[in-house]
């Protein structure tokens, strides 16, 4: 498959796959012309990359993850994995806690709107988004 291919079919770009390329997480083969190829196992990486990176994996992690795919099996390779996938774990866990609150905190909200009543509403309307910022800072919630 080429790059195009392989870009239009995960929608993502040509140049994406590249730096991918560039920074060592897909290596495709060549073909005598010098495009690209890729191969079902780079189809295997890229789907890895894309599903990590939603998880929260950075560049880094993800390429730590890939030699550790890439290494014989020992005590060491399963304490790494475990360290990264444990700290993402946790990030994900809290984040799924932070974003249930501020769902109700959005039900909550919309309902105030649906009454009507501006100035008792929003009383609680402060009181809800303190909630949801201290919940933030709880649950590591970085602002943006």
């Amino acid at each position: 498959m080429y790059i195009k291919q392989i870009a239009s079919q995960y929608d993502i770009s040509s140049e994406t796959i590249r730096y991918y390329e560039k920074i060592g997480l897909i290596t495709p083969e060549r073909s005598e012309n010098g495009y690209r190829l890729y191969s079902d196992k780079n189809e295997r990486e890229l789907k890895y990359i894309i599903v990590l990176k939603q998880l929260g994996f950075s560049l880094q992690e993800i390429s730590e993850l890939f030699i550790l795919d890439r290494t014989q099996p020992s005590e060491d390779c399963k304490i790494k994995s475990e360290q990264l996938i444990g700290v993402k774990v946790d990030s994900v866990e809290a984040k799924l806690h932070f974003l249930t609150v501020a769902l109700e905190a959005l039900k909550e909200i919309r309902f105030m709107i649906k009454e009507g009543n501006f100035k008792e509403n929003q009383r609680n309307l402060d009181q809800v988004i303190h909630h949801v910022y201290e919940q933030m800072k709880i649950g590591g919630v970085e602002n943006e």
